[in-house]
């Protein structure tokens, strides 16, 4: 087999994971062995050396999905392209850290298609004390579906809540417009779930700050997207050790 070649392939997979230096050794020991291995019973069917390590680096797969899949340290800022970013601020596909962007996003303060966190934000989230999304479950949610103790939105669920579809134990919507289901009237509510309903004016307040609110969430989803592609076109530079070839790029 090649030796050059999978060396070679190698330090671009440890560049791009950013391993720790205590755990470079076992890795490229770990993905040398297999090559190795691979590569040998490739040339038993009669491929050449060099043919035969580029097969079994191509089965092995490309430096950037490879290094993304190996666990790195927690870091203060990690972006990512692919594989799960962890970080104070994680920005990938997967994040995960105290203010994490991304596809999936899980942390103290989460923004993303679909987000779990204290502070939730997204397509789908799940937000412990606050949910904002489409579908947003959590302690207190708004969205278009939102539910949670106390939730608003268009079709709420909640022990508290208000709507355009309303299903709660108690709502203080009146309105003849809204559809409202509530168990409990104000006049017939027992004091401990009325004492629930200052609650419900985080999501109307989020109603009212809407000019506010969207103009930061946009600004939260745009910067991170900003972040990976340049994070894209950094890594899709051509390798100046071998630039012909694309695993190496």
């Amino acid at each position: 087999m090649n030796r050059e070649l999978i060396d070679l392939y190698i330090g671009r997979v440890l560049r791009l994971a950013e391993l720790p230096k205590d755990r470079e050794a076992e890795v490229r020991e770990e993905i040398s062995g297999h090559l190795t291995e691979t590569a040998e019973k490739l040339m038993k069917t009669g491929l050449y050396a060099k043919d035969a390590t580029w097969k079994a680096i191509e089965q092995y797969g490309h430096p950037r999905v490879v290094g993304s899949r190996l666990r790195r340290p927690w870091q203060w800022v990690d972006i990512r392209q692919h594989g799960t970013a962890r970080g104070f601020i994680a920005i990938g596909p997967k994040a995960v850290g105290v203010f994490a962007f991304g596809g999936f996003a899980a942390g103290i303060f989460a923004v993303g298609g679909t987000s779990i966190a204290l502070f939730g934000v997204g397509g789908f989230t799940i937000g412990l004390l606050l949910a904002w999304g489409g579908l947003a479950i959590g302690g207190t949610a708004f969205g278009g579906l939102a539910a949670g103790i106390a939730a608003g939105g268009g079709v709420t669920f909640g022990v508290v809540a208000y709507g355009g579809s309303c299903y709660a134990l108690l709502s203080p919507i009146t309105s003849s417009s809204a559809a409202i289901h509530s168990y409990y009237t104000l006049a017939t509510a027992p004091e401990w779930l009325k004492s629930l309903l200052p609650l419900l004016e985080v999501p109307r307040m989020m109603v009212r700050q809407m000019w506010i609110i969207m103009p930061t969430f946009l600004a939260l989803t745009l910067v991170p997207s900003i972040a990976m592609t340049v994070l894209s076109r950094h890594q899709s530079k051509p390798s100046t050790e071998n630039p012909e070839n694309w695993l190496l790029e």
